[in-house]
């Protein structure tokens, strides 16, 4: 869960330890998760472009079947939870 760094590498390292199940990064923002920090930075300076944000590509999402659910995780799971 989460659409950062960290969201992206519990999905990664699950399918690369084998893991079969079902992965989806949930975040605010239905979108490839991205790289933050340079956000505020780099690209608010026209430093660098916004296609240089993402962590990696959807080409990859979709080829790992590691799904993208766009809003908040907590509220996400007091639903499953009921």
């Amino acid at each position: 869960m989460g659409g950062g760094p960290a969201g992206l590498s519990a999905a990664r390292s699950y399918r690369e330890a084998g893991g079969g199940g079902a992965v989806a990064i949930v975040a605010d923002e239905r979108r490839v998760p991205y790289n933050r920090p340079p956000l505020t930075k780099e690209l608010l300076r026209n430093e660098i472009e916004e296609d240089e944000l993402p962590l990696e590509e959807e080409e990859w999402l979709s080829e790992q079947r590691i799904g993208l659910i766009s809003g908040r995780a907590v509220a996400w799971m007091r639903a499953i939870a009921r």
